[in-house]
């Protein structure tokens, strides 16, 4: 059950300026890099984020499926809990610099930095990469140089550095992209975005499937489907470790 929590997390487990009207050219027109990454920032644009709904994970140890809720304090904090009949199962709080997890069948806990996580996965995952994937479907990173190539229907938004590729294919009518695809050290992840929900006039990601393959060829999946999501609603993120758990 311990590996769900690490591999939702990086789906999970996977702004604050007013909102700007996206304004998208007709097909024939090509559109410029620039005005590609003003479009992708606009969505990105917001306070805080709740989502509410399922997932189903299936890995070689272990497979099953649970309801999750998600809080997100833009470029600050997110709150994950998972709950298996109404009963929570694990807690997890994702900051900029680690990651805490409470165990509430085994009454444990455990905090790691990003760093050693990212180590862990073999995957680039950090905070932005997570906050931004869920709530719109894009990244973006200082550390990676773009290539914007366009087609009529579907266009594709290369990124690249020296560890890792992050590809994201981007439909524009509207705006939205509908797969990434990235690796880094022989792990390679597909995120594929199977439905979106127009709310304040973006159209945010509402169902995802994620599958990460190492260089062993082991596959694992999971598949969220948010029921609810609400932008810029009042959020609080609660999380104590209670005085009886053992650091895990």
């Amino acid at each position: 059950m311990k590996y769900i929590v690490l591999f939702v997390c990086c789906g999970l487990l996977v702004q604050c300026k007013s909102s700007k009207k996206i304004l998208i050219p007709k097909k024939s027109i090509p559109i410029s890099m620039d005005s590609l990454m003003n479009s992708i920032y606009s969505q990105q644009q917001f306070l805080t984020y709740f989502a509410k709904g399922s997932l189903y994970y299936s890995g070689s140890e272990f497979e099953g499926a649970a309801d999750c809720q998600l809080r997100i304090i833009k470029d600050s904090i997110a709150c994950l809990i998972i709950k298996k009949l109404g009963i929570e199962l694990f807690r997890i709080l994702i900051e900029r610099d680690s990651v805490t997890v409470l165990d509430r069948i085994e009454n444990t806990w455990q905090k790691n930095s990003i760093i050693q996580w990212t180590s862990q996965l073999k995957l680039p995952v950090d905070f932005y990469l997570i906050q931004d994937v869920l709530t719109s479907g894009f990244y973006l990173s200082e550390y990676l140089s773009y290539e914007w190539k366009q087609s009529p229907d579907t266009s594709l938004l290369m990124g690249t550095s020296e560890l890792f590729q992050f590809n994201t294919q981007i439909l524009l009518q509207p705006l939205r992209s509908s797969s990434i695809n990235f690796n880094s050290l022989g792990q390679f992840t597909t995120i594929d975005i199977l439905k979106h929900e127009s709310i304040n006039g973006n159209l945010l990601p509402k169902s995802f499937e994620f599958r990460f393959r190492n260089e062993r060829n082991e596959i694992k999946f999971i598949h969220i489907e948010s029921k609810e999501i609400k932008l810029n609603s009042k959020e609080t993120i609660k999380f104590e470790i209670p005085t009886h758990y053992k650091r895990g």
